[in-house]
């Protein structure tokens, strides 16, 4: 969970990178007040011994410092919103909201939402963790089109030869890639982030967490 990273960091389990800081900021977060709210994250939360969190008293916190309540809240909120890639306000084009736009943009809602959400924000992250995203998913449509291939061409091995050629690959890949369109089909409810990561494919700490939110 996002919101259990964030607690290792409040206690110094984990580093706070500058790309982490930014994701943090762009999602509600003020720098300056980045250190105070992880302060109040852990005063406010329980773990078990193993310092895994089991417990956020969001009602203690809004009471002791409505401020970093509501930023927190406000972060994990976009954090989840941005995985399970819900639109906000601006994030659609007003003619979709008509009744001949839903008709023409249906099924097609979550494709152009990801864009803004997925492809556009890491665009401006343009971190590790970018990289890390991006070569995810166009390494997994090469797979997917060389096995959806060697399936359909199994008969014809002149056909299946000519269309297993890296450059037929690539172009498949980069026209079907769902970074392209704004998302990473095996992360459509998670993100994958690259804490201190030693490259851009290798890093030290890196997890798939399943964003949630109380107030999601």
């Amino acid at each position: 969970m996002t919101a259990q990273h964030l607690y290792d960091i409040g206690r110094g389990q984990k580093a706070l990178d500058e790309a982490f800081s930014k994701r943090l900021v762009h999602n509600g977060l003020s720098k300056e007040n980045i250190e105070k709210t992880l302060q109040h994250l852990n005063e406010h939360s329980i773990a078990d011994q193993k310092g895994v969190l089991q417990h956020i008293d969001w009602e203690g916190w809004q009471q002791h410092n409505r401020k970093t309540y509501d930023d927190f809240s406000l972060a994990l909120e976009r954090f989840t919103r941005d995985g399970i890639q819900d639109h906000n306000i601006g994030e659609t084009m007003p003619w979709m909201h008509t009744t001949s736009g839903k008709i023409i943009a249906e099924l097609r809602t979550f494709n152009l939402v990801g864009y803004a959400k997925q492809f556009l924000k890491n665009v401006h992250y343009h971190d590790r963790t970018s990289a890390m995203i991006f070569m995810t998913g166009f390494v997994g449509e090469s797979l997917a089109y060389a096995i959806q291939t060697s399936l359909n061409y199994a008969h014809d091995p002149e056909a299946l030869a000519k269309r297993l050629s890296a450059d037929a690959i690539a172009k498949a890949a980069v026209k079907g890639h769902e970074c392209s369109l704004g998302y990473v089909e095996a992360q459509n409810a998670a993100h994958i982030y690259c804490h201190e990561p030693r490259g851009i494919l290798d890093a030290d700490q890196a997890d798939v967490t399943v964003l949630s939110a109380a107030n999601a």
